[in-house]
């Protein structure tokens, strides 16, 4: 493996623009060098041109595992580890249930959750990984954003809804039990990343780096 940066990497998904971009930038700013990914190359790399700092740019569709991985293959050759994923992208398009083709359908399921899987299954597989199978070997924090609309009723949003939920349920199901493989509490704790992972029920402090 070369490695060119000493910095811990860190891959946000669907951060070529909105809440994704600002989280990639945020990380660049904590010192992580960042893999901005997004399904628009040209969104991509106009977000890691502008955060600066030697971010990375990918252009990725979640919903091919073989693209994700690459990405985070990518980020581990040039940052030596990877230390935080964000399963960010996400679609949402509203409507009545009954109202919304097939097609919109099966793009929320595929986007939505078997997206968010494929992230994170490539990110515990890195972060279990020791050098030889070019790993860091030493865990790291994986993010999943989704949406409160997946635990209450929000109206013309049904289908959206119930992937969020399906979101939730995968990560609290498995959260724990991956949080304590994965995670190595901080001897040293930094009071401004301490909060950066939580499970509902259960807080595990954690140093970002």
């Amino acid at each position: 493996m070369t490695t060119t940066t000493t910095r811990p990497g860190a891959l946000v998904t669907g951060a070529g623009r909105g809440l994704g971009r600002a989280i990639a930038e945020l990380l660049a700013d904590r010192g992580y060098l960042v893999m901005v990914t997004d399904l628009s190359g040209e969104a991509a790399s106009a977000a890691a041109a502008e955060i600066g700092s030697g971010a990375l740019w990918a252009e990725v569709d979640v919903r091919e595992h073989a693209q994700v991985e690459r990405a985070r293959d990518e980020l581990i050759a040039a940052a030596g580890s990877l230390a935080v994923w964000v399963n960010n992208a996400g679609v949402l398009l509203t409507g009545p249930a009954w109202e919304q083709s097939e097609e919109v359908r099966t793009l929320h399921l595929d986007v939505n959750a078997l997206g968010t899987i494929n992230g994170t299954v490539a990110a515990i597989d890195a972060m279990r990984a020791g050098d030889a199978a070019g790993g860091s070997g030493r865990g790291g924090h994986i993010i999943n954003i989704a949406s409160l609309a997946g635990i209450s009723a929000v109206t013309n949003v049904v289908t959206g809804a119930v992937l969020m939920a399906v979101i939730l349920f995968f990560f609290l199901k498995d959260g724990p039990a991956l949080w304590e493989f994965l995670l190595r509490p901080a001897a040293g704790r930094n009071q401004e990343h301490r909060h950066l992972v939580r499970v509902p029920g259960r807080h595990l402090d954690a140093d970002a780096a």
